[in-house]
């Protein structure tokens, strides 16, 4: 399996918190967690990748104003390595 890179602009460890509620990033070298008032958002391991980008074919023919679209993926390539970085600023 290829090693691609997941970037993530965040903090390890941090809550953060709004009007909305706390957010909070929890981190360590295997994987990464975004949590809004303790509700699990999203989650990120090597074993389960967050994201994944795709290769295929998509073509759309329109007759009328109506569609027919096709939509294949035809190759799938994890996202399974991150990098977790960080600003700060007042």
């Amino acid at each position: 399996m290829s090693s691609w890179l997941l970037s993530v602009a965040a903090l390890s460890a941090v809550a953060v918190s709004s009007a909305r509620g706390e957010i909070t990033v929890d981190s360590d070298s295997e994987s990464f967690s975004v949590s809004l008032d303790g509700v699990l958002l999203m989650e990120h391991t090597s074993e389960r990748p967050l994201a994944a980008v795709g290769v295929g074919t998509f073509e759309a023919v329109e007759n009328q104003g109506n569609y027919e679209i096709t939509d294949e993926v035809e190759e799938t390539f994890e996202l399974d390595a991150f990098q977790i970085g960080y600003s700060i600023s007042n």
